[in-house]
């Protein structure tokens, strides 16, 4: 993933220029023009998101906004998809690869101007991991120490999972074993810091789908701020001005659609609605590709499949076969 949250909406703002060519005729403005000179990106984000809690929320839909209201602690490069600081500065991992040390950026700052620590991160996974919580995405912490345990209920004193708060900027995490991945997971949404002040004044910290996430409520730690959300029509973000790496961030907002029609959504970016989408009919392939300065991009896209076989019955409970 992108070196900072910012760059997902200005990796692709390139798309723009290509997109402008597709501008329908006519005498109001499309959303591609306005948004060229206003800053704003128009983006295609297929169906509407269950939700924006980074601890309870499993689609892809999401993750596009989230990534723009949240950093972690870690990002990616782009390019080399090596990891990159965000919310830490730095980070140190011990010889042996199983204790790792973040430095949390002193300017790192939450929407509301509270500044980040690293006691976010030691109450955010424990709400992640706690057994009442539910979230899917808890497995993305099992390599460090107890962590598993405690998500099954195998221990219940937290103290035990490998999580410490050295002191307000300094995270240190031991890992049950050397994880060559982990600083990468720091990229996935669900290892996001939430501000616990928000959470628990609508609730329970594992209380799924309060108030908190509503337009009026909501503090995030991102190059955006939620702007709006109307349901099932669109959500938008706007530039935060608390963002620690705000002065790079080359977009004033971004404006999600949710469209599950994929022949819909490939009409809005035909006719200049959208800078960008992700859905184009597979008959219309051919066509784009055959066209001049095509906007049509294919780009690896990684993901893990697997199989789930039942090696209790027959004929696979025999390791014979």
């Amino acid at each position: 993933m992108p070196p900072h949250s910012w760059t997902v909406p200005t990796r692709i703002l390139g798309v723009i220029a290509l997109t402008c060519s597709l501008v329908a005729c006519g005498s109001g403005e499309s959303n591609v023009e306005s948004g060229n000179r206003e800053g704003i990106f128009y983006y295609g984000n297929g169906s509407e998101p269950q939700g924006l809690d980074p601890h309870v929320v499993t689609g892809v839909p999401e993750n596009h906004i989230i990534r723009a209201l949240f950093e972690g602690l870690a990002v990616k490069n782009p390019y080399t998809l090596e990891p990159e600081p965000g919310v830490a500065e730095s980070w140190d991992i011990s010889e042996d690869g199983r204790t790792v040390t973040f430095h949390i950026n002193p300017e790192a700052r939450w929407s509301n101007g509270d500044p980040m620590s690293a006691h976010d991160y030691v109450w955010s996974w424990k709400r992640l991991l706690s057994p009442a919580m539910g979230a899917e995405y808890n497995y993305m912490l099992f390599p460090v120490k107890n962590a598993k345990a405690f998500a099954t209920g195998e221990i219940t004193d937290f103290a035990e999972v490998g999580v410490k708060a050295l002191d307000d900027l300094t995270l240190q995490v031991t890992l049950t074993e050397r994880t060559p991945y982990f600083i990468q997971l720091m990229d996935h949404y669900s290892t996001f810091a939430v501000h616990r002040p928000t959470l628990e004044k609508f609730g329970q910290a594992t209380d799924r789908f309060t108030p908190w996430t509503r337009v009026e409520n909501m503090v995030s730690n991102g190059a955006f701020r939620l702007k709006e959300w109307a349901l099932n029509r669109r959500i938008e973000v706007e530039k935060s001005d608390t963002y620690w790496d705000r002065d790079k961030v080359r977009l004033n907002g971004v404006v999600y659609f949710p469209t599950e029609n994929v022949v819909s959504e490939e009409r809005m970016f035909r006719v200049g609605q959208l800078h960008y989408t992700q859905s184009v009919p597979l008959g219309k392939i051919p066509l784009y590709r055959e066209m001049k300065n095509s906007p049509y991009v294919q780009a690896p896209y990684l993901g893990t499949y697997y199989f789930l076989l039942n090696t209790t019955r027959p004929p696979l409970d025999d390791v014979r076969v």
